[in-house]
């Protein structure tokens, strides 16, 4: 008996033993270096100006779209599993409606058409910005063969194919792969000057943060708009069902006509094959039975026929659909994952 208590004890202080030892916290993995991209001409296919590093300046890649429509990079290592994220300062001369798509090709031979991881990028803005793409949020455009097989990264002024691109230069630098730590890049984002910039402070209700930040208070502004935004009136951060705008509207159903049904329809013939940009003037859409109004739209359908043999294979392929107008853009499905189409 004595034997076996004594076993016991030792057990238990052995199960104890495992136990606190598994407690103990692993060490973190060590960090990863950023692997710095060539910004050379020779590795680059297209109208670029490389200019050369300097004393307290990075060597840079200028971009003339006028020149070139897209450049290509394929100096590049094929497998990317470890890293994490695509960054690069990015300088832009001017603000205009353009949008930078960055495309990592991983062309898969098993699968029809191009496969890539895509990210596109608003060019609205003048000066410099740092950009860090994470792949986990790139889109993933068909069946890509992985991260471990990559191709070749280009960037592109018109992937949507556009009517027209606006003149502009754009200066890259510091362009690297490199592994965010667990959890993503960190915030803020945008300094301050680059913050208030895209602020409107003209607006009445702005005045306190105005005066503060034209004072050099930058911590100041921060607290005035902070405090504006908490006591404002309009709009809310959220409306309670007593106050929301909607009260007092009438409902959806009792609109009139919609007991009949109505819709806007426009039709447009696919001359050639090949990617092109459709455009649809609301000017060109007819009222069939009666709609409601163009101001209470509930959906968008698409549809299309060919002549003959409807199933002799052919497809029809849709990227970045949106609504444009003096209001700007508005995107309805850009298709870059099942979030967004």
């Amino acid at each position: 008996m004595r034997r076996t208590a004594v076993a016991r004890i030792w057990a238990a202080v052995v199960a104890l033993a495992v136990v606190a030892g598994a407690a103990e916290p692993v060490p973190p993995a060590p960090p990863v270096e950023p692997l710095m991209l060539p910004l050379g001409a020779a590795a680059w296919s297209g109208a670029v100006t490389a200019v050369a590093a300097e004393p307290g300046q990075p060597a840079q890649l200028r971009w003339q779209f006028e020149a070139m429509d897209g450049i290509v990079c394929r100096e590049i290592p094929r497998d990317m599993t470890g890293f994490n994220a695509l960054a690069f300062t990015l300088e832009s001369d001017r603000a205009t409606t353009n949008r930078l798509s960055v495309i990592l090709y991983s062309h898969n031979e098993a699968a029809e058409g191009p496969d890539y991881y895509l990210t596109t990028l608003p060019l609205d803005f003048a000066g410099s910005l740092e950009v860090i793409l994470a792949f986990d949020e790139m889109g993933v455009v068909r069946q890509p063969r992985g991260w471990d097989q990559v191709d070749q990264l280009q960037f592109h002024n018109n992937w949507s194919r556009e009517p027209e691109v606006a003149p502009q230069q754009l200066t890259f630098s510091r362009m690297r792969l490199m592994r965010l730590p667990p959890g993503g890049a960190k915030g803020p984002r945008l300094d301050d000057e680059a913050f208030f910039a895209m602020l409107d402070l003209d607006r009445p209700e702005l005045a306190a943060v105005r005066e503060a930040w034209r004072a050099g208070d930058a911590a100041g502004a921060r607290r005035a708009l902070a405090t504006h935004v908490r006591q404002r009136q309009a709009p809310l951060w959220t409306v309670r069902p007593e106050d929301r705008p909607s009260l007092g509207a009438t409902p959806p159903a009792a609109h009139p006509g919609i007991e009949k049904g109505g819709r806007y329809q426009a039709v447009a013939a696919l001359a050639a094959s090949g990617w092109q940009c459709l455009r649809l003037p609301l000017a060109d859409f007819r009222a069939e039975g009666t709609p409601v109004g163009w101001e209470w739209v509930s959906g968008l359908r698409l549809s299309w026929r060919v002549e003959g043999d409807p199933y002799d294979g052919r497809e029809l392929h849709l990227d970045d659909v949106a609504l444009v107008g003096p209001g700007g853009r508005r995107s309805l499905g850009d298709f870059e994952s099942e979030a967004t189409g």
